[in-house]
């Protein structure tokens, strides 16, 4: 008899049990969600003609919800449905930051997600964002859009045609067709994150930069980022530089725009386009002010001439620039073999002068010359 009453009660509660976590689901859902609520419009009407439950309101009509304000001129809300559809002079004020406006609003109160329609502006305290469709969920303070749009903030303009705001982060995504346009630079990428607090753009894809300034600088990578504040940069995959002397790309590039100095890491090569140079490493070092620059680490110098190019390896390659005549001098240390169809040679150290062509070898040079 007591084992039957011990069963009995452990299946009560575990009938209750099962019946708590069903109807918690609903329970919560109660809590979280409340009705939208009419604060204030000059006409109020129902309107059977849409169903059950529905008002029509006209003449500054005002919407309270969980904390935000909806403003409109006419507006229908469901009350089945707890949603409204809202027209003329929309705008969403949600707290001190977020303030959303357009032609056309429909709000749902249980997801509290609202889509705006027709010139869409959001502003925050740091950018504007203007659209012609614009989806904004309340709950995680995040708008996004797929028909094209814009953000301005205090220094850059920037277009695409999808586009998702995180409001909490501050943080921008845009993807297909991006545009960053800067007084300084121009970005055009594939996708890009913009972070509007410290104004760092990280790319993924395709991403080209050209710089408005007089040195007309070029940038390529597939991935990386860059500072519009700092103008300090890092470019991955395939990435190169190019100024109106000198290319320099490599597996990984350092480069600030500021001073002009660009670093690379494995498989680097420096180009001068002007004196027909390229020298190649692991490691390089580029100047644009000074025309300094330095490859490391399996160093290789290629100089073309007319109808013969000079092949020079060493271990580490400096190049500087005369100020006043413009030719590089290249300077070559440990481990130097040069290679040329009519000579060949070794040495310790090595300087080359493009003005003249001129070599000069140095500790225990040996040279072949045709039959010497």
């Amino acid at each position: 008899m007591n084992k039957c009453i011990g069963f009995t009660t452990t299946f009560t509660n575990l009938v209750a049990l099962v019946l708590f976590f069903i109807c918690f689901p609903a329970i919560l859902y109660a809590q979280q969600t409340s009705q939208v609520e009419i604060d204030n419009a000059d006409t109020f009407e129902g309107d059977e003609s849409l169903g059950k439950n529905v008002s029509r309101l006209l003449g500054n009509v005002r919407f309270k919800h969980q904390g935000a304000l909806m403003y409109c001129d006419s507006a229908y809300l469901y009350q089945e449905t707890n949603s409204l559809d809202a027209f003329g002079r929309i705008r969403i004020v949600q707290g001190d930051s977020i303030n959303l406006s357009g032609n056309f609003l429909k709000y749902d109160g249980n997801t509290r997600v609202a889509n705006v329609i027709g010139n869409v502006t959001m502003t925050d305290k740091t950018m504007v964002l203007t659209s012609s469709i614009l989806n904004y969920n309340m709950n995680s303070e995040t708008a996004e859009y797929f028909n094209g749009g814009k953000i301005v903030d205090k220094d850059n303009v920037l277009t695409s045609k999808n586009g998702y705001y995180f409001s909490k982060d501050k943080m921008l995504f845009f993807k297909d067709s991006v545009v960053l346009t800067n007084p300084k630079y121009v970005i055009y990428a594939d996708s890009l994150k913009y972070h509007t607090v410290t104004k760092i753009a990280g790319f993924e894809g395709p991403t080209r930069i050209f710089s408005l300034a007089a040195d007309s600088a070029k940038i390529y990578c597939e991935q990386g980022w860059y500072n519009t504040i700092e103008e300090k940069s890092s470019f991955n995959k395939n990435a190169w530089i190019m100024s109106k002397e000198n290319r320099l790309e490599g597996d990984s590039l350092v480069y600030d725009n500021k001073t002009k100095v660009g670093f690379g890491f494995r498989n680097v090569v420096i180009s001068d386009t002007i004196q027909k140079v390229i020298i190649s490493g692991d490691y390089g070092y580029n100047n644009d002010v000074s025309k300094n620059a330095w490859v490391t680490g399996k160093a290789l110098l290629t100089k073309a001439f007319e109808t013969d190019s000079l092949f020079l390896h060493a271990d580490t390659l400096y190049a500087k620039q005369d100020t006043v005549t413009k030719s590089r001098t290249w300077m070559a240390y440990k481990g130097v073999r040069i290679f040329k169809k009519d000579l060949q040679g070794k040495c310790d150290s090595l300087v080359y002068n493009a003005s003249d062509s001129t070599l000069s070898f140095f500790t225990e040079p040996v040279l072949w010359s045709e039959q010497n």
